[in-house]
């Protein structure tokens, strides 16, 4: 609002609410990974990691998938509900969208990190990008104006997930690959569950 006024800040409020209902997903997963994950044992560690690695990358996939029809369903719903005025939330909310699928898998492995006793090491990955997003908003929002805040946003969301997942996958010996990446194997275990 400071830099653009309170319409700028209702058009980025409808796109930010739309792009973060896709988060609700690994939201909920996380809390059964959660509770799951605090009751597991240390020597059983190397096949909870498994299984959790394996939900982060079914995740981000499942994200990128939805992400894709959440982009054509707010192309409609948006005109139809909030009128042609908010046009540009919709363009907000296809900004946001890679980032909170690349956020789906923070979620997911912080998760289990936290029933771990290690939520403490999310702050590693979200301080810089904290601070990246306040950058980049001072640079981008007056140029670019609600585009900017969304790009600031998707990127910082990026930058975080990507730092956290440098920090899991040395705490956990995994790759960093290993926690987005599908596998064949994946795919095998998709079909072997669903026929």
């Amino acid at each position: 609002e400071h830099f653009k006024g309170t319409s700028s800040v209702g058009i980025f409020s409808v796109g930010v609410s739309l792009a973060e209902i896709l988060k609700e997903l690994p939201l909920a997963l996380g809390l059964v990974l959660f509770s799951r994950s605090a009751n597991w044992q240390h020597g059983n560690i190397e096949e909870s990691l498994h299984k959790t690695t394996l939900l982060s990358r079914l995740v981000f996939f499942s994200m990128l998938v939805f992400s894709g029809a959440w982009a054509a369903i707010v192309y409609l719903l948006i005109p139809a509900f909030y009128g042609i005025n908010f046009i540009d939330s919709v363009t907000i909310t296809w900004i946001l969208l890679p980032g909170i699928a690349l956020l789906a898998v923070f979620l997911v492995l912080n998760s289990f990190m936290a029933g771990q006793g290690k939520s403490y090491l999310s702050i590693f990955a979200f301080l810089p990008a904290l601070v990246g997003n306040l950058v980049l908003c001072i640079i981008f929002i007056p140029v670019y104006d609600y585009y900017g805040a969304a790009a600031s946003a998707t990127i910082s969301y990026a930058i975080g997930t990507l730092i956290f997942m440098v920090v899991f996958s040395k705490v956990y010996g995994t790759r960093v690959r290993d926690l987005f990446i599908l596998r064949k194997s994946d795919l095998e275990f998709l079909r072997a569950k669903f026929t």
